[in-house]
């Protein structure tokens, strides 16, 4: 429009000028553009997200092997196994699929669809992938409504 204000640009990533108010989050996801994420976008929804206070009233139960929970992205979440197995290792589907649903908004790596919501990692798959509930996952279920998640991810 010609009254852009060159100070307010962080630099120029091939594609548009990244504002410096966004540019730590949006360098540190260099592929965001591949989906269509423009600077513009991105400061349009971020206050969507970190503004909202009901964000951080969602639980989200992750029923699959478990996360990471030592990961940097995901350390506010908890682990609540209701199965026996071998779970000493974690698994890199549910860190992934959890990170994907949760990753904190922190400066770092990505940030997930919800940065803020209340993560419990239920794992019904040990760490030979092998899935160990004897009753089609009744237990995790229980243990995801227990723990008053909104959402229960069974990927």
């Amino acid at each position: 429009d010609g009254d852009t204000c060159i100070n307010a640009v962080e630099y120029f990533d091939g594609n548009r000028f990244v504002p410096a108010a966004f540019a730590q989050e949006y360098t540190s996801q260099p592929y965001l553009a591949q989906i269509g994420v423009t600077s513009g976008l991105h400061a349009t929804l971020k206050p969507l997200i970190t503004g909202s206070a009901a964000a951080s009233n969602v639980g989200l139960a992750i029923i699959d092997g478990m996360a990471d929970v030592k990961h940097v992205d995901l350390s506010r979440a908890v682990v609540s196994g209701v199965y026996s197995g071998r779970f000493k290792n974690p698994s890199n589907h549910g860190t992934h699929v959890m990170g994907a649903a949760g990753a904190a908004l922190n400066g770092t790596g990505i940030v997930g669809g919800n940065p803020f919501v209340k993560l419990y990692s239920i794992p019904v798959f040990d760490d030979r992938g092998a899935w160990v509930p004897r009753d089609n996952g009744k237990l995790a279920l229980d243990r995801a409504v227990s723990l008053a998640a909104n959402v229960v991810n069974m990927s």
